[in-house]
């Protein structure tokens, strides 16, 4: 419910998966379940982890750079919100909060995700 008041009050129009839930098809079809009762849109989703020993330091910043170097959807801002860093701080430092996993979206993050749009 907060994650929707929050894309609502920033005019965000979706979100980008980039959750290891992806994996499962029960965790996936929970996480839509979920985002549908509140019509929260995915709108992408980053890539797969590279699976090869050439990119041994792929991870999660690079997986959602690559995803809006490419991209096709016209995207102005963003928001990164992960409960691991896994590389993103090294790329975004500025766009990223990590969300305490036992915790989730609180009313001190969606300020925090109001400044960020505001910039």
């Amino acid at each position: 419910k907060l994650l929707k008041r929050i894309l609502v009050e920033n005019k965000i129009d979706g979100v980008v998966i980039s959750s290891d839930r992806r994996y499962s098809k029960p965790y996936m079809t929970q996480l839509e379940d979920a985002f549908d009762q509140y019509e929260i849109f995915i709108i992408g989703e980053t890539r797969m982890p590279n699976d090869t020993e050439e990119d041994l330091e792929d991870n999660r910043g690079k997986q959602i750079l690559d995803y809006l170097e490419s991209s096709t959807y016209p995207i102005d801002k963003i928001v990164i919100l992960d409960d691991i860093d896994d590389g993103i701080s090294d790329i975004f430092l500025e766009d990223f909060i990590h969300i305490d996993r036992f915790n989730g979206l609180d009313d001190k993050t969606a300020e925090r995700i109001k400044t960020i749009m505001q910039k």
